[in-house]
């Protein structure tokens, strides 16, 4: 991801070790995003595979064909629709933020990408 954006989205990854309850102690990825709503949709999105077989093709999809429109939602509450040129994000009340297709996507790379690298999301520390 382009420094550009990490500094427009005000966007830093990172691992934080977390212990639940009486749960092994685990390395938590968050995408630490100053837009909370961005922040949540991504964080449900927490799983690189996913990510590669149900959201970036339907990316691509929406470049491909400018009448495309798709919705995905996640267990935290945000909505997006994602258009040709744009993406929009929904919350239970309606929509909140709007940003390019091609920002989202560098983005949802960006955070696919940092899903992959070590330590993996989960691990036992």
């Amino acid at each position: 991801m382009n420094q550009s954006l990490i500094n427009q989205y005000k966007i830093e990854f990172s691992n934080t070790i977390e212990k639940l309850n009486d749960n092994p102690t685990e390395i938590v990825k968050y995408p630490n995003i100053e837009n909370r709503y961005l922040f949540l949709f991504l964080f449900d999105w927490s799983n690189a595979q996913d990510i590669n077989l149900h959201l970036l093709p339907d990316i691509e999809a929406a470049f491909s064909d400018i009448n495309y429109m798709e919705d995905s939602s996640c267990n935290l509450g945000v909505s997006i629709v994602i258009y040709h040129d744009r993406v929009e994000l929904y919350d239970d009340n309606g929509f909140v933020y709007e940003l390019p297709t091609q920002h989202f996507k560098e983005i949802v790379i960006g955070w696919r990408d940092f899903l992959l690298t070590p330590p993996l999301n989960g691990t036992r520390v």
